[in-house]
C-alpha cells in the first residue's frame, strides 16, 4: 500500500517547485531579460557590421541613444 503513495511524494514537491519557478524544470532554457536600451544598441551595431548604415550614422544613432 505504501507503493502508491511513492509518486505523489515525487510528484507533488516537483510541481510545487515548477509553479514557483517553471524554469527551474526547463534548466537552461529560460529566456533572459533584457531591456529595450540594449537592444537598441545591439541592432545599431548590426547594422553597421551588415553595411547598412555607415559609420557617421552609427555614431548619430549612438548619440541620438545617449552612449
Amino acid at each position: 500500500m505504501m507503493f502508491l503513495w511513492l509518486p505523489l511524494l515525487v510528484l507533488v514537491p516537483l510541481l510545487f517547485v515548477w509553479t514557483i519557478r517553471p524554469e527551474a524544470i526547463t534548466a537552461g532554457h529560460a529566456t533572459p531579460v533584457h531591456t529595450g536600451r540594449d537592444d537598441a544598441f545591439e541592432i545599431v551595431r548590426q547594422r553597421l557590421a551588415r553595411g547598412e548604415i555607415t559609420v557617421a550614422q552609427y555614431e548619430e544613432m549612438l548619440r541620438t541613444l545617449g552612449r
